[in-house]
This record gives structure tokens, C-alpha cells and sequence, in this order.
């Protein structure tokens, strides 16, 4: 069976038609499984999760362990797009190039099958599930399958770019995606009375505005960053003044070092505003993703092999939204100072590509869609550039 041929188109319209979201990805799986079994591979369980799996493609030579992820998890969106292909699971759709991804990473997969006698050591091919709703990755790097992995690779969809062009960028690619919810509370009383209590909803707007501007003093002016406030909640009837306000938001940030800056001092306001003002404050932290990195010495070779297979191929600047695919080099870090057996070890390598999928609407809209052409050229790019790193070049 050639996948880059007439196999291609069939397996991307069933993964666009058929999408599910985090932890539900039970058909996606399958599916994924079936198209593994069908290239002679063999699918593994995800230690305890229920969807999501990974194989192995073990090369007729010894060399390292390159892992190769697809996410695989779809958006609560209702589909716009005109495509022929439309969503049939109402409400839900690919709306950020997922089911591109899939198909790219099986068709790179069935590539590298068909060359196993000619690749040195092993492919671990990593099929994702939940990466939308922030904790896929970890989940999956916590059934400890991927230790020994020294070398990780991925890609994503990108509509800022035509097809035949990849965005390989050294450096810092995506931010670092952290999210905050501070819960304020007074005293609750009648809207007549508000001398009799204490109101939490004017304390809450004034500690919003000050969130928005206190980031700009504690970063560099010339560091990238993002405080962005995205919910706010307070109150049940108009003549009630409520006890408690809530405001939720995200931080993203390109260098490690503000992420922890700026997180300091958002306890350090809310704290000292909070007392100012007579009401207590709760704040809840969640550690996202670390900001996506390329290593230089996989971009290089990556675009000198994109160029020569036709590619135009761009630099692109770093991007505010984040991937979870920057856990898998963290967590490698992590197992070679807790493994003996894996030291010594070169340090962890990522590659994240770009892969243009056309111009049209942006990722996470409903009128988003990918141009599936881009998936042949793709999926050869990246086997062949699997199979060059494998073999120590």
C-alpha cells in the first residue's frame, strides 16, 4: 500500500469528518491503530490512558531513539468551512489542523516502514491525545513509554503560509502558556446598603486594570509577552451585591525566566491589593506549557533538506499561542539526571515545523481548513529528514 498516493485523501476526509475532543478521542484511535496494523507496525496502549496510542519502527541498524508526535484531539467548534468533507459529529471540528497532522505522521510512518532495512535505530511514533485541552502531553509522559528518547520532532498546520512552504525557525517558535484565577471576597449585603458589606466587584475591576499594566514593569521591553484577562464573573441578581468576584486569565512568555518574574509578582499585587482593599484574595495557578524551542542544530539541517526538496522555506516569528510538544525535551531532560541507565547521553534535540496548509482563515476558527496537498510533500520531508538523523547526519 502506497500511503502517499491513493490512500492520503480517504484517511485525512475520515480523520476531518469524524472529529472528537480531549480524552474522548475513542474512533480517532482506532482508526489510527487499524492504519498502523495495516503497515505491519503494532499499535501500543498508552500505559492507563483510554485513548491515544504509539508504535515503534525499528531500523535493520542501531542508532538512537527519534520520537515523531501527532496530536490527534479536535475543538468544540461548530464547523463553518466549505469543504467537501464537512464534520458529521455536530458541534465539534478540526479547527486547528490535527487531523493534517495525523495523516502527515502515518504517511511519514508508512515511508519509513517501507525503508527499515536502510534506517538506523528506532522511530517512536506518538499519537496524542488532548493536547487542546492542556494536558495530553504530560499525561502521555507519565506512563513513561518515551524514555530513551533523545530526539523529538513536530508539526503543525499553518494558514500564515501557502502550500510548499514550512516555517523552520530557530529558537524560540511558541510561548510558554500559563493560566491564573483569582477569586476576591467581601462581604455580600443589599445593593440599597452597600455601607453594610463590602463589594468585591469594584476592587475587581481595579485589580484588572492593574494586572493588565503591571506586566510591562517587571519584563524586559524587549522580551515577548502576554497578559491577557479572558473571564470575569461575579454576582446572581441586580439588587445583590455578591460576595465574591472572579477574574480568570493567561500569561505566555518567551523566556523562561519572566514566566517565573511574572508569576512572583502576580501573587505579590494580588496579595498587597487584596489586603488595601479589605478582602481576601485565592489564587489558582496552572504551570502550562514551557514556551516551544527549536535547537539549532536540528533547524540547520531541516531547512537545508526543505530547500532541496522544493520547499520554500521562512523564518517565522515566534507566536503567542503554545504547544504542548514542548514538554517531550523537558521530560527527557528529566529522565537522563533520574535513570542512571540513560546517562551519558547527548542533550534532548526538538524540531517544530510549520507546515503551510494555505492561506485562509486563522487556527481555532470555525471557517479554518487545511489544504490537504500539503500532506505528501510533508510527510516525504519529514521521513527523509527522520532518516538523515537517524543515520548521524
Amino acid at each position: 500500500m502506497s500511503m502517499e498516493n491513493e490512500a492520503v485523501l480517504p484517511l485525512f476526509t475520515w480523520f476531518h469528518q469524524h472529529p472528537e475532543v480531549g480524552h474522548t478521542e475513542f474512533a480517532t484511535t482506532k482508526k489510527i491503530k487499524e492504519t498502523l496494523k495495516k503497515m505491519g507496525l503494532e499499535p501500543q496502549p498508552l500505559g492507563t490512558l483510554p485513548t491515544g496510542t504509539f508504535a515503534l519502527i525499528k531500523g535493520s541498524h542501531p542508532g538512537k531513539t527519534l520520537l515523531l508526535r501527532s496530536d490527534i484531539d479536535a475543538l468544540p467548534v461548530a464547523e463553518k468551512a466549505e469543504v467537501s468533507y464537512p464534520s458529521l459529529n455536530p458541534g465539534k471540528m478540526h479547527a486547528c489542523g490535527h487531523d493534517i497532522h495525523m495523516t502527515t505522521v502515518l504517511t511519514a510512518a508508512q515511508l519509513l516502514t517501507e525503508r527499515k532495512t536502510q534506517l538506523h535505530g528506532t522511530v517512536f511514533l506518538a499519537f496524542q491525545p488532548a493536547e487542546e485541552v492542556a494536558g495530553g502531553a504530560v499525561e502521555l509522559l507519565d506512563q513513561g513509554v518515551t524514555k530513551g528518547c533523545t530526539e523529538f520532532v513536530g508539526l503543525h498546520s499553518e494558514p500564515l503560509l501557502p502550500v510548499g512552504t514550512l516555517g523552520i525557525t530557530a529558537g524560540c517558535v511558541m510561548a510558554s502558556t500559563d493560566t491564573f484565577r483569582i477569586t476576591l471576597t467581601g462581604a455580600g449585603t443589599h445593593a440599597a446598603a452597600p455601607h453594610l458589606g463590602n463589594n468585591p466587584i469594584p476592587v475587581l475591576f481595579g485589580l484588572g486594570r492593574e494586572l493588565m499594566l503591571f506586566a510591562g514593569q517587571k519584563v524586559s521591553p524587549i522580551h515577548n509577552y502576554v497578559l491577557s484577562i479572558t473571564h470575569v464573573e461575579a454576582g446572581e441578581a441586580w439588587n445583590v451585591i455578591p460576595d465574591t468576584a472572579m477574574l480568570e486569565g493567561t500569561i505566555r512568555c518567551e523566556y523562561p525566566e519572566d514566566r517565573e518574574t511574572l508569576k512572583k509578582a502576580l501573587y505579590r499585587l494580588v496579595d498587597s491589593y487584596a489586603e488595601a482593599h479589605q478582602v481576601s484574595a485565592d489564587i489558582y495557578w496552572h504551570d502550562g506549557a514551557p514556551a516551544v524551542l527549536n535547537d539549532e542544530e536540528m533547524v540547520q539541517p531541516a531547512a537545508e533538506l526543505a530547500r532541496k526538496e522544493g520547499f520554500q522555506v521562512k523564518a517565522l516569528e515566534m507566536a503567542m499561542t503554545g504547544d504542548d510538544f514542548s514538554h517531550y525535551k523537558e521530560y527527557a531532560k528529566r529522565y537522563q539526571v533520574s535513570d542512571p541507565e540513560l546517562q551519558p547521553q547527548t542533550k534532548p534535540l526538538a524540531l517544530y515545523v510549520k507546515v503551510g496548509t494555505g492561506l485562509g482563515a486563522p487556527l481555532h476558527n470555525s471557517h479554518f481548513k487545511a489544504d490537504p496537498a500539503a500532506i505528501g510533500p510533508a510527510a516525504r520531508f519529514l521521513a527523509d529528514f527522520i532518516t538523515e538523523r537517524l543515520r548521524g547526519r
